[in-house]
């Protein structure tokens, strides 16, 4: 990786495989190409810009809600515009093209999951985007079970009735695969994303998010049990921030500062994860997307997969784990991707200027 030193139904579907079509061609409209600051040089806004506030977009993944708790921090305390930035933020949906924001230059950064990024790259023959930071070290997906008939590790599925979505099919035989637990031990039945077949009994587990149907089986009164994949070798880096490989070295200051707040805001998330909610609940409120229990309950999840053995080394956000997300991607049919996709280059000195 460039740079290193030694409750909400969020899927990736064919859904997605659209707007990564679409953030391909807009990619081909680009042209030019803006030579790299000398090497060494101080990431800082032009001297005629520091007395102004500069505007960026940041385009999100999805609908406002909890999960963005890091960035909603970072604009409530002020941690972007003490360094002369103003931050619109984008709402995402079904229907926003994220590649396609970035490469019109809607949104200096957008977020994706790293599968969304990789896809986009491929499509487009090179590597037009470049993750910049992973704030979800650990990926939410999960198979969810009952205290009844707890599954807590892969050997358990042997014999069991899983229920799986359409769109986390592939995910899940690749669980599978890694795991060396054979489809035919198990019998998947295809559900939608509520949690009712395992709450009737219709099956004795299912694929989730760890974030969100987890979270609303908690609210509900269950004591769910969660086999997050993420601990078994099943890993893949969620809540990305990219952006265009040539905006890495035109619009390296405002990046640097963007980061650094971003960074910020995710430090204050996973030290008070309720403090977080509190302070963003103005941003997603209006919207009923999820009750106060729910947001208090989602964001210690949040939380917990924000941290790994890398960022606790690191910092934050920080990507040490390129091979195991190749590995986990090819084992989903998605190959030929390569690591130069992270970079790091922008959190280092976002670490310094924060």
């Amino acid at each position: 990786i460039e740079g290193s030193t030694p409750l909400l139904e969020r899927r990736f579907t064919r859904r997605d495989f659209g707007r990564i079509a679409a953030g391909a061609a807009a990619i081909g409209a680009l042209s030019g190409y803006v030579a790299a600051p000398e090497a060494g040089a101080s990431p800082r806004l032009p001297a005629d810009r520091r007395s102004r506030v500069t505007d960026v977009s940041l385009q999100t993944s999805w609908v406002p809600n909890p999960e963005f708790g890091s960035l909603y921090v970072a604009e409530k305390k002020h941690y972007w515009s003490k360094k002369g930035l103003h931050v619109t933020l984008l709402p995402g949906g079904p229907n926003v093209a994220l590649t396609a924001v970035v490469a019109s230059g809607k949104a200096l950064v957008a977020m994706d999951s790293v599968t969304g990024v990789a896809q986009a790259n491929l499509t487009a023959g090179s590597t037009k985007f470049r993750i910049i930071g992973a704030e979800f070290q650990k990926s939410p997906y999960a198979i969810v079970s009952l205290p009844s008939k707890p599954l807590h590790k892969p050997s358990d599925l042997k014999g069991t009735k899983i229920g799986v979505a359409a769109g986390d099919l592939t995910s899940f035989k690749a669980f599978l695969k890694i795991n060396h637990v054979a489809e035919s031990a198990v019998s998947i039945v295809p559900i939608s994303f509520t949690t009712t077949p395992l709450t009737s009994g219709q099956v004795d587990g299912q694929v989730v998010f760890f974030t969100t149907q987890s979270v609303s089986l908690q609210v509900a009164g269950h004591n769910p049990v969660t086999m997050l994949w993420a601990d078994f070798n099943f890993n893949q880096y969620n809540h990305c921030y990219f952006t265009l490989d040539t905006t890495l070295h035109h619009k390296e200051a405002e990046l640097v500062e963007l980061m650094g707040g971003i960074v910020r805001g995710a430090e204050l998330y996973v030290k008070k994860p309720e403090k977080v909610i509190a302070l963003s609940e103005s941003f997603y409120q209006s919207s009923g997307v999820i009750t106060a229990k729910g947001a208090r309950l989602a964001a210690r999840k949040y939380a917990e997969i924000m941290v790994s053995h890398t960022t606790k080394a690191h910092g934050l956000l920080w990507m040490g784990e390129a091979r195991q997300n190749l590995r986990t991607m090819a084992a989903s049919g998605i190959t030929g991707v390569p690591a130069t996709i992270f970079t790091n280059k922008i959190l280092k000195k976002a670490y310094k200027v924060k």
